[in-house]
């Protein structure tokens, strides 16, 4: 299957380089826009310099699309991403920025000289072992790749140190295209999370209005919201809760996003920010990872799935 993939390009490649084909490449130092559903930027042409849509294409996350870096112009290659994670910046004794420096805008500068633009993944999944060691309850688990608690003033901020040192340094780099919010993200941790529980009943007040409300939809007799308890992600749990802790889940998950972005834009106002929310409809227990394809449509400048 992958011989004859393979021997279809090469003969679309042959056509295309026989009948002389007008590939627009992107501009060395051309800022590159946002508008009208796509990407814009001064591109070179056979009839010369053209303001026109471009597409960004590329590879990650490793030392190797650094150092490679002086190749990819030649095969068509015009962004890279790279990521840093506040395990490498935020430690109990301070911030240290020598991993930004050395890492970051190394490859910052790298591109630059070779006219590549990087997409910058701020990996808040890489959170501090230290971090878990002094407050335990930070740990609340789950299958995806953020095992920690999100809403924790603790948790929020060490994240809020380690995105201010990271944009401050590269926020206005020219070959900074955009900040990645997050990988693959999940939200799994919630019915377990003691930091959610109290936005989880501040939810229901807001959603319902009334205990007695509630009651009557859940089939319950609490006497207050702060008795309902968070349900188990899991299709044998009763089918209004449930709904009720997959849409609290989804509006806490692109808040916690929204709220990076603002510290972002704190620094960096016209800086695009965008996550990496994966494809949904493979399988029916998606609905419980906390990603809303809207909620985080209306967060982001640039939209579309890992």
């Amino acid at each position: 299957e992958v011989v004859r993939e393979v021997d279809e390009l090469l003969d679309r490649a042959e056509t295309e380089l026989t009948a002389n084909v007008d590939v627009p490449v992107l501009k060395k130092d051309a800022p590159i826009e946002i508008r009208d559903g796509g990407f814009w930027a001064e591109c070179v042409t056979k009839k010369g310099e053209e303001n026109r849509p471009v597409f960004l294409t590329g590879y990650g996350h490793f030392p190797p699309v650094v150092e490679d870096l002086p190749l990819f112009p030649e095969i068509g290659i015009n962004v890279i991403q790279i990521e840093i994670g506040p395990s490498s910046t935020v430690f109990e004794d301070g911030v240290h920025t020598d991993p930004i420096k050395e890492r970051i805008l190394s490859a910052l500068d790298r591109a630059q000289a070779n006219g590549v633009r990087v997409c910058l993944l701020l990996s808040p999944h890489y959170f501090p072992q230290w971090a878990y060691e002094k407050w335990p309850s930070l740990v609340v688990g789950g299958d995806g790749f953020l095992k920690n608690a999100l809403d924790a003033p603790e948790a929020r901020d060490i994240y809020r140190k380690h995105i201010e040192a990271v944009i401050s340094m590269v926020g206005n780099h020219p070959a900074l295209h955009s900040i990645c919010l997050s990988n693959e993200p999940v939200s799994l941790g919630s019915p377990k999370d003691p930091y959610r529980l109290p936005l989880w009943h501040a939810y229901l007040e807001r959603k319902h209005h009334t205990i007695e409300t509630l009651n009557a939809l859940y089939g319950t007799s609490y006497a207050s919201f702060d008795e309902a308890p968070h349900p188990a992600f899991a299709f044998n749990e009763k089918r209004a809760p449930l709904y009720d802790a997959i849409r609290f889940n989804q509006e806490a998950f692109a808040e916690w996003h929204a709220w990076m972005v603002s510290v972002i834009h704190e620094i960096a106002p016209g800086l695009p920010c965008h996550t990496k929310v994966m494809a949904l409809p493979n399988d029916r227990g998606t609905v419980f990872w906390g990603t809303d394809p809207w909620d985080f449509a209306r967060l982001s400048q640039v939209n579309g799935n890992d």
